[in-house]
């Protein structure tokens, strides 16, 4: 595993790498001479030394925290930019008992304060059936452990391109192709506002498994955004007279042209609605709340003041019809329309919303020649390029040669005349 750009970090998790290439004592004396204070390792922890991450120290300070059999859990430090994060190297044993201290000690990781936090590796288990391809179908029991920990701990697999099947069993006779290498992240990480994306290239010659490169780096810079309609806006009482004041404007022109026209100036109207009565939703609904409670709580110590009393009522639809509103617009931003109406609005409807933003986000696209663009400039060309070649050129046609008819058999004015009589029987 790579986090190349900015961040430089190696991490190879693989047994078969170290014993066809490096003998024991022959891969510590390499570490010890070369990568004495910027690698560690869990070689000292389990046979067959299983997990190596080296980093450079010019560029990121690594820390481990944790070493254990199956895991390296490290606290990574950007120097510049400032910034840091977790990051959990992994290798998953063959079998499903001993793959459960990996479920069992993430999740005691995840448990702690929240902090942006990538989970990568050979984890030798995939999280569904669609995930293996060819030999035996793996079953509920073998896929609950990896599934309920990502569920429990909000993990999410980060944007990925090249190959889906990340292991491949060398068997001709027997082949099987399995995604047991994937990386994660959590919740917090996609509050940071960062991104980031994972390639797999081919498996090659020295290893089954696909080499996986993690690229960090923020979000592209955002385009201005389509207009839309917000379903919060029906419910404000002025609503109606917004667009009916913009709908009865007089047009001069086809129908068509009036209802462009009408429809242009009705969307500006709106704009100015929502920034007017909508704008930082989740500001005015806290504000409001916090206006209803303070006057609460100066009516406590003030029983007798009449004018407190009765802005109560006020203060308490405003925070209300705020309320619904931040619902509403978290509910179509999330686009949980299935949610029963009761429910509302808490931290899950920031992450789905989140979420959604990530997921449908491209932060890299793979090239015909075996390339990987990360540029959205590049991305949105190459998508333009793609189309085209699909969709073909302009072409000039041949004119119609009329002499070619002339070529074959040619109908008789009879022969026209009694296909007409035949037509009008058939009728």
């Amino acid at each position: 595993m790579w986090l190349p750009t900015s961040l430089k970090i190696t991490g190879f998790a693989s047994w078969a790498f170290w014993r066809q290439s490096l003998h024991n004592h022959q891969s510590r004396r390499f570490l010890a001479a070369h990568f004495r204070d910027d690698a560690t390792n869990n070689f000292d922890t389990i046979a067959g030394e299983r997990i190596l991450v080296i980093w450079d120290p010019a560029v990121i300070d690594l820390q481990p925290v944790d070493i254990w059999p199956q895991v390296i859990h490290c606290r990574a430090t950007n120097k510049s930019p400032q910034l840091s994060f977790y990051i959990s190297f992994t290798y998953g044993l063959y079998f499903v008992v001993n793959r459960r201290s990996i479920w069992e000690k993430l999740s005691d990781l995840g448990l702690a304060p929240s902090m942006p936090w990538l989970i990568m590796g050979d984890f030798n288990c995939v999280k569904s059936p669609k995930e293996k391809q060819l030999g035996v179908a793996p079953t509920l029991y073998e896929l609950k452990g990896f599934v309920n920990y990502c569920v429990a701990l909000g993990l999410l697999d980060v944007p990925t391109t090249g190959c889906y099947y990340t292991w491949y069993s060398n068997n001709e006779s027997n082949p099987v192709w399995c995604k047991l290498d994937r990386v994660l992240y959590n919740n917090e990480w996609l509050q940071a506002g960062l991104y980031c994306s994972a390639h797999f290239n081919p498996p090659g010659c020295l290893s089954d498994h696909s080499p996986g490169i993690v690229s960090i780096f923020d979000h592209a810079p955002t385009k201005p955004k389509p207009f839309r309609f917000f379903n919060m806006w029906a419910d404000h009482p002025n609503f109606l007279a917004t667009v009916e004041a913009r709908w009865n404007l007089s047009v001069e022109g086809t129908p068509q042209f009036s209802l462009c026209r009408r429809l242009k100036a009705l969307k500006g109207a709106l704009k100015a609605f929502n920034q007017q009565h909508y704008s930082h939703i989740s500001t005015r609904a806290k504000e409001a709340e916090q206006a209803l409670q303070d006057a609460q709580s100066q009516l406590e110590s003030n029983l007798g003041d009449v004018a407190l009393r009765d802005s109560l009522g006020d203060l308490r639809r405003k925070a209300v019809f705020l309320a619904e509103a931040e619902r509403h617009f978290f509910y179509q931003k999330a686009k949980i329309h299935f949610l029963k109406e009761r429910d509302r609005n808490t931290k899950f409807f920031h992450d789905i919303m989140k979420r959604n933003v990530t997921r449908n986000s491209i932060g890299a696209v793979p090239r015909a020649d075996g390339t990987v663009i990360t540029a959205a400039e590049d991305i949105a060309q190459e998508f333009v390029d793609y189309y085209k070649s699909l969709l073909g050129t302009e072409a000039h046609t041949l004119p119609v040669d009329n002499g070619v008819f002339e070529w074959g058999l040619i109908l008789s004015p009879e022969h026209t005349g009694s296909f007409a009589w035949q037509s009008r029987r058939w009728r």
